[in-house]
């Protein structure tokens, strides 16, 4: 999906006999229906099968006799009609494949019948790469404009990234579509989920890039991917979406910067603290203090806390807790001891 602005024109050519074809990530067992025109279209990004339009793709797969799953894969929860992922299953690989039989039935556009190996050469997601002047991105084939299109909005996120963390990485970022959902990210490498930037995705929307910049933001913050200790989640991932909030007010605009503060996780459990000393969430907690060093000191201050923390000068605070490093670190660029707020806040 893509609103054309004022001014601006787009051709398309379309039609012809459809071709649907199953593709599959063996990563947690991710499956597509991709369905193409004469032309390469691919129909799950014209054909919002909601509303009037619901699909029925009835599916089964099975291994030595064995069903390990039937039932309509347009409706399994959590997902798209067009895309599921069945983590129980497998994983599998080319020589160890289960079977499977999918009738789609899509409406006036027609009936189909898929069936074969699940995980073979031919239903193996093919991948295309495309290179910008600090990503190399690698996407699934077939949406060529639209990952153009992202990959543009990512190097505006990018450049206002910088400007906030003092400089370019000394590496490209490796941006990669292999996932169902969500994403991930951390030192130069970053991972975007099928349906949270492709299916149905209108990128001029912040909702649609709120993930992909998030993952930016560990990125630049230079956390290893994948890395849930004391540092994550209650730090790491308040940081990301800082940097996020910051990236977005200056593309979108200050309003923006309102709504995306006003949907971090946790942040509401702060002034229901305030009010009436209830509980915390320990993420909002860090999120609320951000955004309060933001404000009074200007957004230098965390660019200033990320060189030192990935830095030598760090192992000066290693003999206190994660918590006390954070505080110790922000106190003293501040000029200001704010442990008395991480002691009630984040303890």
């Amino acid at each position: 999906m893509y609103n054309l602005t004022e001014e601006e024109t787009e051709s398309i050519k379309f039609g012809g006999k459809l071709h649907p074809e199953l593709q599959v990530i063996p990563k947690s067992t991710q499956i597509f229906v991709e369905i193409e025109d004469n032309y390469g279209n691919i129909l799950s990004n014209y054909y919002p099968l909601s509303g009037d339009h619901q699909a029925d793709f009835s599916f089964k797969i099975e291994k030595n006799g064995k069903t390990l799953f039937q039932g309509n894969f347009a409706s399994v929860p959590g997902h798209g009609p067009f895309g599921n992922q069945f983590p129980e299953l497998g994983p599998y690989n080319i020589g160890d494949s289960p079977k499977y039989e999918m009738d789609l039935n899509l409406e006036p556009l027609g009936d189909f019948d898929l069936r074969g190996d699940l995980i073979s050469q031919n239903t193996l997601m093919k991948f295309n790469r495309l290179q910008s002047p600090h990503f190399v991105f690698k996407y699934p084939k077939g949406h060529q404009k639209h990952a153009e299109r992202l990959l543009k909005w990512m190097e505006r996120y990018y450049r206002e990234m910088a400007s906030i963390n003092g400089g370019n990485l000394k590496e490209n970022v490796k941006f990669v579509i292999d996932i169902m959902h969500a994403g991930a990210g951390g030192g130069k490498w970053m991972a975007e989920g099928y349906g949270t930037v492709f299916l149905g995705q209108d990128l001029r929307n912040p909702r649609s890039t709120i993930i992909p910049i998030h993952e930016l933001g560990h990125v630049f913050s230079f956390s290893p991917p994948n890395t849930y200790g004391v540092e994550c989640p209650w730090f790491c991932e308040q940081l990301a979406n800082f940097l996020r909030i910051l990236g977005t007010e200056e593309i979108y605009g200050s309003k923006i910067k309102k709504w995306d503060i006003g949907n971090l996780p946790g942040l509401r459990t702060i002034e229901k603290h305030f009010r009436e000393n209830t509980p915390i969430d320990k993420g909002g907690a860090m999120a609320y203090i951000f955004l309060r060093l933001e404000k009074r000191y200007g957004e230098d201050i965390h660019r200033k806390f990320i060189e030192i923390w990935n830095s030598q000068r760090r192992q000066n605070l290693s003999p206190m807790t994660k918590e006390n490093q954070v505080a110790s670190l922000y106190s003293y660029l501040a000029g200001t001891d704010f442990s008395p707020l991480f002691v009630r806040l984040v303890h």
